[in-house]
């Protein structure tokens, strides 16, 4: 975990690193703070003097100007007039002075210029023989654009002298800062980072001059962590002890429970692998008996068929020749052969069955677009009798195993499937594999009459013939199954039911 927390802090922004920099920080937004409560205060008085100043020029213009102005409407002189609001006109803020006799303006000075304005109007007066005569108003316009505009220039002047302050102050509290804590602080962390159980005996030295280093905060801290690191390094002598004791006596443990471990092992592997023998046995025996009843009742029930036949029809043919029936007698005489031939090829299909968990020869690879290629050539003549189409599929991958076992599977699949074609559409078969996880799987499928699900197992029984009529005896598939089960393959059939077509699937070990 220590490891990994400089890699997380330096992912954080730069002033949540460090205490200097958010010393710097705060330091800078308080003085904002405080730099801006004070600015509006003194900007405050400033707008306060400044609109003071106004009143008291329009008190001027009231005590020193209006009388005159009385005196130059009553008696009509404009030049005294024009010099009166020239001197107005030259009091700050002033911007427009205007002299009306109560309908329309007699004379003014000055433009109106200014968003921002206040006025005021006087009253012109004149007494003549102890009456007081209305002459008019004076109307004086005040701008405040210019009042606005010295309160901007101070509010910049004082921004940037606070700021250029603050930030001066600022960099100087950090320097003071870092040269007194900071670089201190951060050789101790380096300290602590790097104390490990090996090398307690480091003293933590920080250099520092001053009379009273020792005494501060950091000196504190210092005699703190170096005391740590002798109650550390005595924790750990005592544990180093600790563990050397328990380390032998573990030792010793450990010695004497391994001497019986082994002891108890060879006793239990001498008998796991005496049960697995027997257990072993006991299967295989029990599979071949099994085997061997089926094998018994199959063969038993096969052969006395065509026994039977021959028995039946010698007695026939005894009683033909007595009577003189000779054309009869040959008939039953073929009968007889004929059940004679079938009980040869059933011997000898149970001969080739009984050597089929044997090998030909040797294991080796088998390069099985040759096989097939060499299995299809011998089969030339079926397969053009028949007017069946074959497709091999290209790059069929090589197994392991016996080539002439190999090439009895592909001829029995083949023969079985031109012997079931269908008689409405073209046939076709079609050899080639696919990929089932990791396991290669060979097909051979056509497009003939089809097995119902029911009887996807019953075909590989021995002499198990779902036609009766049709020619064979019933034991190719049962020699495929076996003869794939000897290569430590599996074999089955897939088919949608009658009319569908099937595919008979095997495996056996690549290379």
């Amino acid at each position: 975990m220590n490891a990994q927390r400089p890699s997380n802090e330096s992912r954080k922004p730069l002033w949540r690193r460090g205490i200097g920099p958010r010393l710097i920080l705060y330091i800078t937004l308080f003085s904002s703070v405080v730099t801006l409560l004070g600015t509006a205060v003194q900007l405050y008085f400033e707008y306060q003097r400044d609109m003071a100043s106004i009143k008291s020029n329009l008190r001027q213009i009231e005590v020193s100007y209006v009388k005159s102005i009385s005196e130059g409407v009553w008696s009509f002189n404009d030049r005294i007039l024009k010099t009166q609001l020239e001197g107005i006109l030259d009091l700050p803020d002033i911007v427009y002075i205007e002299i009306s006799n109560g309908e329309k303006p007699i004379m003014t000075a000055g433009k109106l210029t200014a968003s921002k304005s206040v006025e005021h109007i006087f009253p012109l007066k004149y007494q003549h023989r102890d009456t007081v005569q209305q002459l008019g108003t004076l109307r004086v316009v005040v701008g405040l654009n210019g009042v606005y505009q010295r309160l901007q220039q101070r509010v910049i002047v004082i921004l940037l002298t606070q700021g250029v302050k603050t930030f001066l102050v600022s960099m100087f509290i950090f320097y003071l800062f870092y040269m007194l804590a900071g670089r201190h602080l951060t050789t101790m962390a380096g300290y602590v980072r790097s104390l490990k159980p090996d090398a307690l005996s480091d003293v933590l030295i920080i250099p520092r001059t001053g009379r009273h280093n020792e005494e501060d905060e950091l000196g504190i801290v210092i005699r703190a962590i170096n005391d740590m690191r002798v109650s550390l390094q005595q924790a750990f002598n005592k544990q180093n002890q600790t563990e050397q004791k328990l380390s032998t006596a573990y030792a010793e443990l450990e010695m004497r429970v391994a001497e019986r471990t082994t002891e108890l092992f060879i006793v239990n592997a001498a008998l796991k692998t005496e049960i697995a023998e027997h257990t072993q046995a006991e299967e295989a025996l029990q599979e071949k008996n099994t085997e061997l009843d089926r094998f018994a009742y199959t063969v038993s029930h096969d052969l006395k068929s065509p026994l039977i036949t021959i028995q039946a029809y010698a007695g026939m043919i005894k009683k033909d020749l007595e009577t003189g029936k000779y054309e009869r007698a040959q008939d039953d005489m073929k009968r007889i052969e004929g059940a004679a031939d079938k009980m040869t090829s059933l011997l000898n299909d149970l001969l080739k069955l009984s050597r089929a968990g044997r090998m030909m020869s040797e294991p080796s690879l088998i390069d099985m677009n040759r096989l097939v290629s060499d299995v299809l050539a011998q089969l030339t003549g079926v397969v053009t009798q028949s007017l069946v189409e074959i497709v091999v599929q290209p790059d069929l991958p090589a197994v392991h195993g016996d080539p002439k076992r190999i090439a009895e599977v592909v001829q029995n699949l083949i023969e079985n499937a031109i012997k079931y074609r269908s008689d409405q559409a073209a046939s076709r078969i079609e050899i080639g594999t696919r990929q089932d996880g990791i396991n290669t799987v060979f097909f051979v499928s056509d497009n003939g009459k089809g097995i119902d699900p029911r009887h996807h197992e019953k075909v590989f029984g021995l002499f198990n013939k779902l036609d009766v009529d049709s020619e064979g005896t019933g034991v190719g598939l049962a020699l495929v199954k076996r003869i794939v089960e000897v290569h430590g393959g599996k074999v089955w059939v897939e088919s949608e039911g009658e009319g569908m077509g099937c595919r008979f699937c095997f495996t056996v070990p690549r290379v």
